[in-house]
């Protein structure tokens, strides 16, 4: 998804109780002190704090309001240089904004800068988008590009993990099928790398890395469940984990085979690992 920045600065209108951040900015501030004041005002117009960065040059602030608007600022030398605001005239289907504050403020795509994460929710998409904002040393700040067009139109990113824990976050685009094929199909995630100062679709051993470790979270989880309802647990059942672990790590095992071998050596788990396999949708 390509949220457009002159798009979203041209959308920073605030609904009552009305205020204009600008009145209180001006050219050449002090990021820190005009942080400050913006926080002020914002709780001066009923609104809650619900995060910040603070960068070397800039400040970047995320508020929200009970009555369900919501916002986010960035503050350079500059003044006021990005926002978005919810509700907004030209976007009513926009719900929500928010500053992802524990995975901004560090470099994501390989350029020196930082870049700030923000979750934009969306009626008219099943889940919320990402979007990734780069700001300049010198107080630039504009959005960091990623085409998403390969997994199609509607496709945006929606997560960010250290699928290859090299240390940097990638980016999870969604792939759904088209509405009215399966809607309660599960999404399937396709990792896009930040590298020289944009987002590309990562390599096929990226993906395979992903969508193994991905495997191994829902096996782990379904475990549990059936761990919960029937009372079972202790040696059997986290033996059986390690194995599974183990097995569904190999990218050159297949699926089925490693089902029956698990079987095999756990006959007394037959009933475990079979709604297992079902979950995960392995044939047999």
């Amino acid at each position: 998804m390509a949220v457009g920045l002159a798009t979203l600065l041209a959308a920073c209108r605030p609904d009552a109780p009305a205020y204009d951040p600008l009145a209180y900015l001006s050219l050449g501030v002090d990021p820190q002190r005009e942080a400050v004041v913006e926080e002020q005002a914002l709780r001066r117009a009923g609104f809650s704090m619900r995060g910040r960065v603070d960068g070397r040059t800039y400040v970047a602030l995320s508020a929200s309001r009970v009555d369900g608007a919501s916002l986010v600022r960035v503050i350079t030398p500059r003044g006021l240089t990005f926002g978005i605001d919810v509700p907004d005239r030209d976007r009513p289907t926009w719900r929500f904004v928010e500053l992802l504050a524990d995975v901004s403020g560090r470099d994501l795509d390989g350029e020196p800068d930082d870049e700030l994460v923000v979750r934009l929710t969306d009626d008219t998409r099943p889940a919320p988008c990402l979007v990734i904002v780069r700001v300049r040393e010198a107080g630039d700040v504009f959005e960091v590009p990623v085409d998403t067009r390969e997994e199609g139109t509607q496709a945006c990113a929606e997560a960010m993990r250290d699928v290859d824990a090299d240390g940097r976050l990638e980016l999870l685009v969604a792939v759904r099928p088209f509405a009215g094929v399966d809607p309660d199909a599960p999404a399937r995630f396709v990792p896009y790398v930040g590298r020289d100062g944009r987002y590309a679709r990562g390599d096929d051993a990226l993906c395979a890395d992903l969508a193994r470790a991905q495997r191994a979270e829902l096996a782990q989880e379904e475990l549990a469940a059936i761990a919960r309802a029937d009372g079972r647990a202790a040696i059997g059942l986290r033996a059986l984990r390690l194995e599974l672990d183990r097995v569904l790590a190999e990218p050159a095992r297949d699926p089925a085979q490693a089902f029956a071998d698990l079987r095999a050596a756990f006959p007394d788990e037959a009933a475990r690992i079979d709604a297992l396999q079902a979950v995960l949708a392995v044939p047999r």
